[in-house]
């Protein structure tokens, strides 16, 4: 309906008003955008441009003439635009349009229509930015206007808002109080200023409503700035200026921000203690990473530990207690004490390194502690401490011995043997002296110890009995100690106690019936490795010769040590305990200076097994033997690179030489082993020309001289040069070389020639020939060059008989008061020459004949074979036989058991009255009926065929 050439209301006009039912509508040309807002309801039109105006009038005249009106009525349709105050905002002004059919103006609303449109209004726009509420809005700037109504949309004028400058994602800022206005970046650090620069190009942005070409500048500002946060930081600032490219620098077209960061130029120098923190503090973007782990792990003693030890200047830890015997002992305990912490690490690898060998207080084991998170990568967490621990895995070596040259001394493999006569005198000085050598320098403890088979006491005379031991001061350490014992024994007779020479004096009856000592010495080191040595002191009783000579092997060297040394002594008498420095090296004698040289001394012994020296040499031979030793030693034993070496040899077996001749002596039992004494005179010049420490040239010269000789005893090349040096000095040495810890061992059988007596052969002569007892082949005073010297010597009284020239045994009636047989044909009176009745072939027959009241006596003082004793017919232990014999003529029967007649008992024979007594008491470990046998033949033993324990 409406304008359609019809009469549509039938009053008969065509197209009138009342039936217009279309109101008027509004275009606009296609160069406006136009934008229309329903949200209301109703529309409203808002005019995007291109265009803005400052002014109410313009912005009429503007809409005026570009709304376009029409109706499909009338083509006298008329615009009005008026200005709406309550609908404008700032920025935006808002006219009310109203198109009106003027051919039907004042009819009904379909007549006139009105909308709403709005233009951008910038009344007083200030160009200089200066913001105002009611002058401009907010926001403001490239969004398609032309804003500042120059006809130009978008230009620099109207862009009011500055570029914004921000930071990637994963960049923490924030403001620090003493230095506002600026952002300090938190969550990263630097190593220098160029990686500061790199990271802010890879984490500035800029963006800007207007321009998408902004530039970028990064420039350092100063690094003068400080800021601690548990650890101390330098901080450097940098200003980063974002520019507009179109517009260039201008307040609202560049903007500028300040941020600071910690840089670590001097990262090692400036940062200590830092670690675990949870900082990344050395700037790689890993918070406490390995490579930022600047606190090694720390070494240290376990807690609620008591150690004993102590740091030197040099970091080296001194663990001087305990000590140990062994390197794995030192390591396990070390391990023990010690625990690493680390700042970072709970789980940390603790490994400890030995030495190769043990040194004393200076044996160092490392100790090496790892973080196994960062040991590869970071060197600090790997670190190491050195301690000394006191290692000593060799045990002390001891040596001892008696300063008695007059008197026997016998070697064996189990130790040194003294020989002391039986006397009278209360107490005898044993000269005992000991040394203790030890690889390290200590303190050891030394237990000296004598026991004995036998004790007396008596508490009248001194608390010490039969053993004194006293220690003396200012002397070497070797003889500090004094031993003094009782030289003598137990009277062995059933006496009553208060007739003994002290009141108590028990033996061990299982022990040989003479008295003998040990002395023990037990040397224990810090480490608790024990030396032990052990010296023997037999006493020889009175006339041990007659009592022992038809014992089983009396004529062998080794007869008194055979018969005590299976028998310990079980009496403890004395016990002492001293101290021993070991770093007073008593095989250092002398130290002298002389002009630029040191002229040291120094004593040793080496030990010969098996090579019967003294005895089997004469002077000539032993001469040239000791000429090889003395080579031999000065060979392998001489330093090089040194100015003068001499070796002599000082005593053998104890015994004194004197410019490497052997002094005789009175006696001497042979040994199977031979002990050289020798010392070494070396001269040296001083280390760089100054003697001011000559005792550590002589104790690196002694140490020298030993690891030398040391090594070619164990190597067997001494004993090799030995034995063929004295080959060609026509010495021949037989049979093997083997070693022992003392020394090469040597057997060499060699012969001597000579006339010796043949005491217990019993032809009352001298023999030639290579049968002679081993106790007389160490001792040369044994030998005579004839036989007349030989038969003077031993046999004076029967000078005849030893010569050969032989008569039976007559009264030696010639001399008042004797009581003796004699068989020397030179002094034979001529009325017995004339009559044989008066010679009888035998000492005892002799006696028995013309010396009854004294038969014992006699046979004594004619050379027989024991003492008479005070009793007859009474019953002794025949030692030799191992049987009981009555005292009585052998060959007599003067009991009715038979030949049981031994003999004239000793002096010292215990007497029984019956043999029954005498085998209960001597022979116990024999039954009684086989020993009462044994000991009355010819009367058999049948026994009694039954079983017994």
């Amino acid at each position: 309906m409406g304008c359609d050439r019809y009469d549509n209301d039938c009053d008969l006009l065509v197209d009138e008003c009342d039936e217009d039912l279309i109101a008027p509508t509004m275009t606009f040309p296609n160069l406006l955008r136009v934008e229309t807002d329903m949200s209301d309801g109703t529309p409203i039109h808002l005019v995007k441009g291109p265009i803005c105006f400052s002014d109410i009038e313009d912005a009429q005249r503007f809409l005026l003439a570009n709304i376009d009106v029409s109706d499909d009525c009338s083509h006298e349709v008329r615009i009005d635009v008026d200005y709406v105050p309550s609908m404008s905002t700032p920025g935006l002004a808002a006219f009310n349009a109203t198109a009106t059919d003027e051919r039907c103006e004042g009819g009904n609303g379909n007549h006139v229509h009105s909308e709403i449109f709005k233009v951008d209004f910038f009344h007083g726009f200030d160009t200089q930015g200066l913001q105002s509420e009611n002058t401009i809005v907010k926001g403001m700037g490239c969004d398609g206007r032309d804003q500042n109504c120059n006809g130009v949309i978008d230009d620099c004028d109207e862009d009011l808002m500055p570029p914004a400058i921000f930071m990637s994602e994963g960049v923490t800022l924030t403001e620090l109080p003493e230095y506002l206005g600026r952002d300090f970046v938190i969550s990263h650090c630097f190593d220098s200023s160029a990686d500061v620069a790199s990271f802010l190009r890879r984490n500035i942005h800029a963006e800007d409503d207007c321009a998408q070409d902004l530039l970028i500048n990064i420039t350092e500002v100063t690094s003068s700035y400080v800021w601690e946060k548990n650890h101390k930081y330098n901080l450097a600032e940098y200003a980063v200026t974002a520019t507009d490219s179109r517009c260039g620098a201008g307040e609202n077209w560049s903007m500028s921000k300040h941020f600071l960061v910690k840089v670590f130029d001097e990262y090692n120098q400036d940062v200590k203690l830092q670690g675990c923190n949870g900082v990344d503090e050395n700037c790689d973007g890993q918070v406490d990473d390995c490579s930022e782990d600047r606190t090694p792990p720390i070494i240290s003693f376990k807690e609620a530990l008591t150690v004993s030890a102590y740091e030197r200047d040099n970091g080296l830890t001194i663990i001087d207690n305990p000590a140990f015997s062994s390197l794995e002992e030192a390591r396990k305990y070390l391990k023990s004490i010690i625990k690493a912490d680390d700042d970072c690490a709970a789980d940390l690898s603790i490994t400890i390194s030995s030495p190769p060998v043990a040194e004393c207080a200076n044996t160092v084991f490392t100790v090496t502690v790892t973080d196994p998170r960062c040991s590869e990568l970071n060197p600090l967490q790997t670190v190491s401490k050195d301690f000394a621990l006191v290692v000593d895995g060799i045990a002390p070596s001891v040596s001892a011995g008696f300063e008695r040259e007059a008197d026997l001394t016998y070697f064996d493999q189990e130790g040194l043997y003294l020989h002391i006569d039986e006397i009278n005198n209360d107490y005898e000085n044993t000269m005992f002296s000991y040394n203790v050598t030890d690889n390290c320098p200590q303190q050891t403890k030394v237990e000296v110890t004598v026991a004995s088979n036998e004790f007396s006491y008596s508490n009248s005379k001194t608390a010490d009995s039969m053993v004194l031991i006293r220690e003396r001061s200012d002397v070497r350490q070797s003889q500090k100690l004094q031993i003094f014992v009782e030289p003598k024994m137990c009277v062995r007779e059933p006496v009553i106690g208060s007739l003994h020479s002290k009141p108590l004096c028990d033996w061990d009856t299982l022990t040989p019936p003479l008295r003998f000592y040990q002395i023990h010495v037990k040397v224990t080191d810090y480490a608790g490795n024990v030396g032990k040595v052990r010296t023997n002191i037999i006493i020889l009783p009175k006339n041990y010769q007659n009592i022992f000579r038809k014992a089983p092997g009396f004529s062998t060297s080794t007869f008194f040590i055979d018969m005590v040394k299976h028998t310990p002594p079980r009496y403890i008498v004395q016990t002492k305990e001293v101290q021993w420095e070991a770093e007073n090296n008593e095989a250092i004698e002398s130290v002298e200076v002389v002009d630029d040289q040191v002229i040291v001394v120094m004593l040793g012994e080496i030990l010969l097994t098996s090579v019967d020296i003294p005895a089997l040499l004469n002077q000539e031979q032993m001469d040239a033997f000791l000429a090889v030793l003395v080579e031999v030693l000065q060979t392998e034993g001489c330093p090089e690179s040194i100015q003068k070496c001499d070796v002599n040899i000082r005593s053998m077996n104890g015994h004194s030489l004197n410019n490497n001749r052997l002094m005789r002596q009175s006696r001497r039992l042979q040994t199977p082993l031979s002990m050289f004494g020798y010392g070494f005179t070396i001269e040296a010049l001083c280390m760089r020309g100054v003697c001011s420490d000559a005792q550590a040239v002589a104790n690196t010269l002694y140490d020298e001289v030993s690891l030398a000789l040391l090594t070619e005893i164990e190597s067997g090349n001494l004993a090799d040069k030995l034995r063929e040096t004295l080959s060609d000095a026509g010495i021949v040495l037989t049979d093997t070389v083997s070693l022992s810890d003392s020394g090469a061992v040597i057997d060499a059988p060699l012969i001597l020639t000579g006339w010796y007596p043949d005491l217990g052969g019993k032809s009352g002569s001298c023999k030639s020939d290579d049968k002679a007892p081993e106790y007389m082949k160490v001792n040369d005073s044994w030998y005579e060059d004839s036989l007349e010297k030989c038969c003077d010597q031993h046999y004076s009284e029967t000078y005849s008989t030893c010569m050969g020239n032989t008569v039976g045994y007559y009264p030696n009636w010639g001399s008042a008061g004797s009581t003796k047989c004699l068989n020397n044909a030179n002094l034979l009176p001529d009325y017995m020459r004339h009559n044989p009745e008066w010679v009888y072939d035998g000492i005892e027959s002799c006696c028995e004949r013309y010396y009854s009241w004294a038969v014992g006596d006699c046979i004594v003082q004619s050379g027989g074979d024991s003492s008479a004793a005070p009793a007859r017919n009474k019953w002794y232990m025949d030692w030799v036989n191992m049987v009981c014999k009555q005292s009585c003529l052998e060959g007599t029967d003067t009991v009715g058991y038979g030949s049981n007649c031994g003999g004239i008992a000793k002096e010292s024979d215990d007497l029984h009255a019956t043999v029954e007594d005498c085998c209960e008491d001597r022979l116990h470990w024999i039954a009684l009926s086989e020993c009462v046998a044994d000991s009355t033949p010819p009367v058999p033993n049948n026994g009694t065929n039954k079983w017994y324990v």
